[in-house]
This record gives structure tokens, C-alpha cells and sequence, in this order.
């Protein structure tokens, strides 16, 4: 048992000491209770620093890519524009040169061509000399009668296709009541026919007139090697990649000064970027910080301002518990020094279950 010191106090002297007591220690409780409201508020007064600095970060990265998005937009509609002007001087380039070209192919092949029509002339009017029908001065009546080339062949393949089954076939499927039978007896009539026609329209005329057509087929030979030549011609002019032939300068100073112009666009757009990122990001984030210090140094004051008043709550209620340890704990023990205890002893005093504070103590010890 803890060894009490002093003189021994009576019954109303103990009430008196305890009541005291008691004061004492209520004030600790509310010393001790303002500590722990005054740190609560400095916990909320800290997050809603935080969360205002998150929120103001937030609201400044924000601006950040929205501005930075707009920037990106005007730069790459700079460039775009830029290329569309290069692609645009690069279709007129293309089209003048193809416009030269056309011409020089003119220019090469007009004899040839000339020399064509002429042998055209000349065959139209030696069958219309002898005397031959009209029909024999179309080229599908020579393909027909006097193929002499592969492209006469394909049209005679091409014309007997269409007469021994392209016609009986659209006549067969207009036909409500049809069977196979009937298709099959449209195709030969359809044969029998064509074969009516050759002769007549073609067998017959060429025995009639062999020495006149045999002179028309020389003169097509010769019309079939200047088109020939023609076609080289086209082809050698077209394939040449000698662009000094053609006056091009005007186009191509024009195309170079658009393809200046895109890489300038081009090393604007990324000196734009880089000058944002370097110069104006921070500046907004500053400014941002300068908009929002008055409310961070108002909510800092508030922090230092809950900060020293709990400071000094814990101080006093330090100071007071150690007075309280000092007065009371010789006479009641440290185990009887809460409010519960005292009040207990307190009850036994009043109650007149004990005379002194020493003997009331005994007994809450025992209880």
C-alpha cells in the first residue's frame, strides 16, 4: 500500500479536499478534451489544405491540356494547310508536265497520224471506185471477211458470239412457254443464218472484188505499222524521265517555295511546343499559385494558429496534472487518481461509511 504522509484529515476536511480534487481534475478533463478538439479541427484544417493544393494542381494540369490541346490543333491545321498547298502545286506541276507531254506526242506522232487518215481516204475511196457496197468500208466487214490481225479476230469471235447466242438466248428467255428443245433449234437457225449472211455479205464480195481488197489490205497493213509506231512513240515519250525537256521553272520554283513553307510550318509547330512546355506551362501554374495563395496562407494561419493553441492546451494540462500528482498522490495513491475513484471516495465520506480520508481510501481499496 502506498505510504501516505501528512496529517490525518477528518471527515470534513477530506470532503473539502476532494471536492477540490475533483475541480482539479475536471478542469484536466476538459484541458484534455480541448487538446483533442483542437487537434481534430488541425486534422481537418490540414486535409482541406491538401485536398485545396490537389484540387488547384488539378484545376492547373487541366488548363494545361486544354490549352495545350488548342495549341496542337492550330499548329496541325497550319501544317495541314501547308501540305495540301504542296500536294495542290505538285497536281498543277504534274498536269502541265503531262499537258508538254501530250503535246510533243502530238507534235511527234502527227505525221503518222496524218499519213492514218490519209490511208483511210484512200481505201474508202478505191471500194467506192470499184464500185463495192457501202458496208464493205467499215473495219468489222474486214474482220468479218479478211481478218488479218489479232484484234480482227477477236471481233469476228466477238460477232459470232453475240448472233449464235447472245441474240437466240435474250429471244429464248423472253419466250413464256420454252424448253431446251427450242433453245437448242434457235441456236442452229440462229447458225444457219450467220452462215447465210458470210456468204452473201462477205464470200461473194471478195471473190467479186479480190484485186480492189487485196489493195486495201496493204494499205490496212501499213495503217496497222504506223499505229504501231505511234503507240512506241506515246510510250517512249511518256517513260522519259528527262524533265529538261519541258519548261517546268515556274512550277517548280511555286512547288518549292510550298515545300518551304510546310517545313517552316513543321519547325513552328515543334518550337511552339517546346516554348509551352518550357514557358507557358509553368506560367500558368504560377498564376495559379499566386490566384490561390491568399486562401493557402489563410488556411497555413489557421494550421498554425490550431497548432499553438493545442500546443498550449497540452501544456497547461501537463502543468496541471503534475499538480495534481504533486497534491493529491501522497494521500489517495496514483491508482485512485481519476475522477471515478474520487468520487467513490468522495460517497464513503458523505455516506459516513468512513471519519478520515485515510480511512475511506482503505476501504475503496478493498471494494
Amino acid at each position: 500500500m502506498h505510504q501516505r504522509e501528512g496529517k490525518i484529515l477528518e471527515k470534513e476536511e477530506a470532503i473539502k479536499y476532494l471536492e477540490k480534487m475533483l475541480d482539479d481534475q475536471e478542469r484536466l478533463e476538459k484541458l484534455n478534451q480541448t487538446v483533442r478538439e483542437t487537434d481534430q479541427r488541425l486534422k481537418q484544417a490540414e486535409k482541406s489544405l491538401e485536398a485545396y493544393q490537389i484540387r488547384i494542381s488539378e484545376e492547373a494540369a487541366q488548363l494545361v491540356r486544354k490549352n495545350r490541346e488548342k495549341l496542337e490543333i492550330r499548329l496541325e491545321k497550319n501544317v495541314q494547310n501547308a501540305l495540301k498547298k504542296v500536294e495542290q502545286a505538285e497536281r498543277k506541276r504534274t498536269a502541265e508536265k503531262n499537258r508538254q507531254v501530250k503535246d510533243h506526242v502530238l507534235y511527234a506522232t502527227r505525221e503518222d497520224k496524218a499519213c492514218i487518215k490519209e490511208l483511210w481516204k484512200e481505201i474508202r475511196q478505191d471500194l467506192r471506185t470499184a464500185g463495192a457496197p457501202f458496208y464493205c468500208r467499215f473495219r468489222l466487214w474486214f474482220a468479218l471477211s479478211m481478218p488479218s490481225s489479232i484484234t480482227d479476230y477477236l471481233m469476228l469471235i466477238l460477232l459470232w458470239m453475240v448472233l449464235c447466242i447472245g441474240i437466240p438466248g435474250g429471244i429464248f428467255f423472253l419466250i413464256p412457254h420454252r424448253g431446251m428443245w427450242m433453245f437448242y433449234g434457235m441456236i442452229l437457225l440462229a447458225v444457219l443464218l450467220s452462215l447465210i449472211f458470210y456468204v452473201q455479205a462477205s464470200v461473194k464480195i471478195v471473190k467479186q472484188y479480190r484485186e480492189v481488197l487485196n489493195l486495201c489490205n496493204e494499205k490496212r497493213r501499213e495503217i496497222r505499222r504506223r499505229k504501231k509506231n505511234v503507240h512506241k512513240t506515246e510510250k517512249t515519250i511518256s517513260r522519259g524521265t528527262d524533265e529538261r525537256e519541258y519548261d517546268l521553272d515556274k512550277q517548280d520554283v511555286h512547288l518549292e517555295q510550298m515545300r518551304k513553307e510546310l517545313q517552316e510550318a513543321r519547325e513552328a509547330q515543334t518550337r511552339e511546343l517546346r516554348e509551352f512546355e518550357e514557358k507557358t506551362r509553368l506560367q500558368i501554374i504560377e498564376s495559379f499559385k499566386i490566384q490561390s495563395r491568399a486562401k493557402q496562407e489563410k488556411l497555413t494561419e489557421t494550421i498554425n494558429q490550431l497548432s499553438r493553441e493545442k500546443n498550449l492546451s497540452m501544456e497547461m494540462a501537463s502543468e496541471l496534472h503534475l499538480n495534481l500528482v504533486e497534491q493529491y498522490e501522497d494521500r489517495i495513491g496514483m491508482h485512485n487518481m481519476n475522477i471515478g475513484s474520487v468520487r467513490k471516495i468522495c460517497k464513503l465520506l458523505t455516506e459516513g461509511d468512513a471519519e478520515t480520508l485515510e480511512e475511506a481510501v482503505q476501504i475503496a481499496e478493498r471494494v
